[in-house]
């Protein structure tokens, strides 16, 4: 999931994101998204258990220019375990 704001935080609906993906098995994708109107985007992929990273490379939204170097963060990491186990 990712989050796309204006210069003063607002968010940002109908911008396409492209994101290069990175899978547990070191597979790298091209993937794209949408943001909704709360200005967020949701990216899917399932390829098992282990280390998920994502990177934004561009917005994009006409009428809008995008500036990389305002992004509070332009990467993400997700670890997920397969299968779930509960606490206890």
């Amino acid at each position: 999931m990712v989050h796309v704001g204006n210069a003063n935080m607002a968010a940002v609906a109908a911008a396409t994101l492209t994101g290069e993906g990175t899978l547990p098995d070191d597979t790298v994708q091209e993937k794209t998204a949408v943001t909704d109107f709360q200005g967020i985007a949701m990216f899917q992929v399932w390829a098992g258990s282990g280390t998920y990273r994502l990177c934004v490379t561009d917005v994009t939204r006409e009428g809008w220019k995008y500036d990389s170097t305002l992004n509070l963060e332009t990467c993400g990491v997700l670890e997920v375990t397969w299968p779930f186990s509960t606490p206890g």
